[in-house]
This record gives C-alpha cells, structure tokens and sequence, in this order.
C-alpha cells in the first residue's frame, strides 16, 4: 500500500495517539485503518440487526394472529377446561367443531351476534 501524508489537527493526532495504545496498533495508520474496518464491521452489524428484525416481523406475521388480553384468557380457559395442552389445540378444537359439525344449531349464532360480536 502506498502511502502519502495527512495533516491532522494536533488534538485529532494525540487523540489516535491514545487509540494507538489501546487498540495495540504499531503505527497511526493501523489505527486509521482498524477503525475503518470497526466502522465497516459495525455497518455490517446494523444490517445483520435490521435484517433479523424484519425476518422476525415477516414470521410472526405469517405465523401469529392478536386476539388481545380478554380473547386469550377465554382460550386459556378452555384449553384449561378441556385439558388440553395448548392455545394452539384449543384453537384447533374449536376449528375442528365448526368445520366438522353436522349441523349447529342456528340459535347458537344468534345469540353470539346478539352479543354484539
């Protein structure tokens, strides 16, 4: 690598004198370019950051419905009731009886629309 000099401001020059010590460089431009390569290195992290956050965002999306505190007790409950080993079965169940029952007895959606639902 070729090189050709800077002028600094003193108080910038002692300042990497100081990092010259602390990061165990042997010259001031292994200091300059060790902290380029932390720069890099700390870009590259936020990208890697950012990235695992949207891909967490994108999964919980696709993966996770909000039923609030008020509807998720209720599925404890039941799930609770029925001695089921999760939300996520007690869910299925009641999936499971729309889905696979005969006929429901159309008072029963009457009144949960009554209820305002």
């Amino acid at each position: 690598m070729s090189r050709t000099p800077i002028q600094v401001p003193i108080e910038l020059k002692e300042q990497l004198e100081i990092l010259k010590g602390n990061m165990r460089c042997s010259s001031l431009p292994d200091v300059i370019s060790k902290l380029i390569a932390n720069d890099v290195a700390a870009k590259e992290f936020e990208r890697q950051v950012r990235q695992e956050k949207m891909d967490a965002a994108a999964q919980q999306k696709a993966e996770c419905i909000l039923l609030g505190e008020e509807r998720k007790s209720r599925v404890t409950e039941l799930k609770d009731l029925l001695g089921l080993e999760s939300e996520a079965i007690a869910v299925d169940f009641l999936l499971d009886v729309f889905y696979l029952s005969d006929k429901l007895d159309s008072r029963i959606f009457m009144q949960w629309m009554a209820k305002g639902k």
